[in-house]
């Protein structure tokens, strides 16, 4: 199984290319709300379950194995689905 530490920033660049042409396709309303909206106003969190989703599906994050680091039973690791996920958002 490959790891997700393994994936390269050539990749990572890919995706984030590749979803950034997906907004662009979004309906009008949709892709300013996301694109146009100051980054300091946009929460992430709001973009989790859509977005995310979307972004850990497409690119079958969670089929990438990752050493976790638990804090209080959390993982925080930057190899996580969902860190990734947001980052490619950001």
């Amino acid at each position: 199984m490959i790891k997700l530490e393994q994936m390269t920033e050539a990749f990572f660049d890919l995706i984030v290319a590749e979803i950034h042409a997906e907004l662009m396709e979004a309906p009008e309303s949709e892709r300013s709300k996301f694109l146009f909206s100051g980054y300091n106003s946009i929460k992430l969190t709001d973009y989790h379950h859509g977005l995310g989703r979307h972004i850990r599906n497409k690119y079958s994050l969670w089929s990438y194995a990752w050493e976790p680091e638990l804090i209080d039973g959390v993982d925080h690791s930057k190899f996580h689905p969902d860190h990734i996920s947001m980052e490619i958002i950001k």
